[in-house]
């Protein structure tokens, strides 16, 4: 910058403002500043080349870091390096806290924990964790990560070709044989002197070094990433070469462009809020993944309890796999596809075989001592029987010769136009809401008739009836009644809860 101004002075006092002979003037003020460098020995101006000893220097560093450049491949991307860094910040509390926040801890303790009382000690820990990244701790960790970023450029800068240029027989990462380094243009090595002084700059020797090391250290595992010795002598060499601005004017003089200054760029990733905002998203994923398989284990169970381990698939056009077309395309699909599906089956096919003959036994073998008994399971036996009808006709509705069904498959087509999705949204709505109407009213009977056959079931087990006299005749089925009752008002009671357990699931659903 001094000699800048005293050649613009120069100039102005001579009254020579031709541009060419400023430049002039200006390279030969440098050379002289070359000539008077401490290290001019790396450069001979007069010739424009970089010395022998240019290239033992870029070579006393390759020495120090060629195993790292193998150990740290990949380090700059790794997500283990960042927790390293970050836990390298936490004391043995927030340390133990912040194991109980990772995905695994999290699924094993929700094998022995309520999922509600899961979910209020995690909001603990995390606000306890939370509260330990102050805004110094968070720049200490950012600084320090971003250190290791600036070594990690720094040892992954290609030493090994820009040695071929001083020595065309040096091996890679070989250090067996001492190189004979001969003089090089300096218009073969101006681009790369840039690029070193960009990944060398910000390697201060005052940072923490021995802490840094010790991360990376953890990081392979145990093993020294460099020596630290010779890693702490080669920053210091590194600094005198840096304040004596040599590799500077080298470049100035050999693009002959007095006016170049060195523009440095360092890493400047934040990855203690980052750390917080992930750690957040994993606890939330994981408490979704936790609540997704009791949902799914609760279901399954119901689901054995009434039907046993079969497969049902008894709907044929409202169904869970129908539904993914529209949900992919952002609406809400078939809400309700997987109540109805197994009210179906239980309406037209269980209900009948099994609970509508033991219905009719009574009705019209029972001697009654509570006739509007027989009259209310009457009545909802034969309004199962006009509601299966229904379940039916709805389900065919979505057929593709059917009338919603047919509407949906040619809107779907023009899914992007927004009348279309208008009304494709308004068939969908008044699908889900109809087919909620019908398993809440066919749940309606279900649930009296159970009622009753629990409560016939109470009877039989009395020593005086108060519904059925002639119990002891209609005992004389193969199977006794008491037993057929029992496992009739258990299918229908897990029925219910199936029933309630997937309707609720459904409008959960549709208010997320």
């Amino acid at each position: 910058m001094f000699w800048d101004f005293v050649a613009r002075l120069f100039a102005f006092l001579s009254g020579s403002a031709d541009p060419e002979a400023v430049k002039k003037r200006r390279l030969k003020q440098l050379a002289k500043e070359l000539a008077g460098n401490r290290h001019a020995y790396f450069y001979k101006a007069r010739r424009g080349e970089a010395a022998g000893a240019l290239g033992g220097f870029f070579y006393e560093i390759y020495k120090v870091i060629a195993p790292a450049q193998v150990l740290l491949q990949n380090a700059a991307r790794s997500a283990m390096l960042k927790q390293i860094v970050i836990e390298s910040f936490l004391d043995k509390d927030m340390a133990e806290t912040a194991e109980r926040l990772i995905p695994v801890s999290i699924e094993e303790r929700a094998k022995t924990v309520d999922i509600a009382d899961l979910a209020g000690s995690l909001e603990q820990d995390m606000r306890s964790l939370s509260a330990a990244f102050d805004s110094e701790t968070i720049k200490n960790i950012d600084y320090c990560y971003n250190t290791i970023l600036s070594m990690l450029r720094f040892i992954a800068f290609d030493y090994f070709s820009l040695l071929k240029q001083f020595d065309s027989r040096i091996v890679e990462r070989s250090f067996s044989r001492r190189p004979e380094f001969t003089t090089v243009p300096g218009e073969y090595l101006s681009g790369a002197i840039k690029d070193f002084l960009e990944v060398s700059f910000g390697l201060d020797p005052a940072r923490d070094w021995k802490a840094i090391l010790g991360i990376l250290k953890i990081y392979r595992n145990g093993m020294d990433v460099v020596d630290p010795d010779w890693w702490n002598k080669t920053l210091a060499r590194l600094q005198d070469i840096h304040r004596s601005g040599i590799l500077e004017l080298m470049v100035r003089h050999i693009d002959k462009n007095p006016s170049w200054r060195f523009k440095p760029k360092l890493p400047g990733v934040r990855i203690a809020e980052k750390y917080l905002e992930d750690k957040e998203a994993e606890i939330t994923a994981a408490m979704e993944r936790i609540a997704a398989a009791q949902r799914k284990f609760r279901r399954d169970e119901l689901v054995k309890a009434v039907f046993g381990g079969a497969e049902i698939k008894r709907a044929r056009y409202y169904t869970e796999e129908a539904g993914d077309l529209y949900v992919r395309r952002d609406f809400d699909g078939f809400r309700y596809a997987a109540a109805f599906n197994y009210l179906m089956s239980f309406a037209l096919d269980f209900f009948r075989a099994d609970i509508q003959a033991l219905c009719e036994l009574f009705i019209i073998r029972g001697n009654w001592i509570a006739h509007e008994v027989s009259s209310e399971i009457s009545e909802h036996v034969h309004l199962l029987a006009d509601q299966a009808h229904k379940i039916t006709a709805f389900d065919e509705t979505f057929s593709d010769m059917g009338e919603d069904g047919s509407r949906l498959k040619t809107s779907i087509k023009a899914d992007r136009d927004k009348t279309q999705r208008r009304f494709i949204a308004a068939i969908l709505d008044r699908a889900n809401e109809t087919a909620l109407d019908l398993i809440n009213t066919t749940l309606a009977s279900i649930i009296i008739i159970g009622k009753n056959l629990s409560a016939l079931l109470e009877d039989r087990r009395k020593m005086t009836h108060t519904l059925i006299k002639n119990w002891r005749e209609l005992d004389g089925a193969p199977v006794p009644l008491a037993q057929r009752l029992d496992a009739a008002c258990k299918k229908i009671n897990a029925f219910i809860r199936l029933m309630y357990f997937l309707t609720k699931a459904g409008e959960e659903s549709a208010e997320s």
